[in-house]
């Protein structure tokens, strides 16, 4: 196994909340050319300010899809692990000797996770470019730190 996802639940229901927005976006799209053809001034303003908040909730839905679905990658070859956001962006590396200790801790409002601590980041929080590496509490995730790390894994 050389990849996992930092939340599946966050990659699905965040893939859910885009999938929705688009489709909301697009006919609230249909449905202002429609009344701009027939000039219907008063529904044009309400289908534009509609279709700017459901652009501004789709932007939110897409950059939070990017942070906190992250991808989380093990390259053996090199020795490092490797996080990509979901769609682009967001890359951090980070070699596995530079890994100081794995820890066991809950994030409230989320779920349990194996933080990667290192020197260089500082945030346990997902969204953050500074954030430290981490990967949901399972059973499959740990199979996948068990392949370079042989060390203890410490609750907090």
């Amino acid at each position: 196994m050389k990849k996992v996802y930092s939340n599946k639940f966050m990659v699905y229901f965040l893939s859910f909340g885009v999938f929705l927005f688009s489709i909301f976006s697009i006919i609230c799209v249909f449905s202002l050319i429609s009344n701009i053809m027939y000039g219907k001034k008063n529904v044009i303003i309400v289908y534009s300010i509609l279709l700017f908040g459901f652009i501004c909730f789709l932007s939110l839905f897409l950059f939070s899809l990017n942070r906190f679905g992250c991808k989380i990658i093990y390259n053996a070859n090199e020795g490092i692990i490797i996080r990509k956001g979901f769609i682009c962006g967001y890359e951090y590396q980070l070699k596995i000797h530079d890994i100081t200790e794995i820890i066991i801790a809950s994030v409230p409002w989320e779920t349990t996770y194996y933080v990667f601590i290192d020197s260089i980041n500082t945030k346990y929080d997902g969204g953050s470019k500074k954030s430290f590496i981490r990967i949901e509490k399972n059973e499959n995730n740990l199979k996948f730190i068990k392949q370079f790390w042989d060390k203890t894994i410490k609750n907090n």
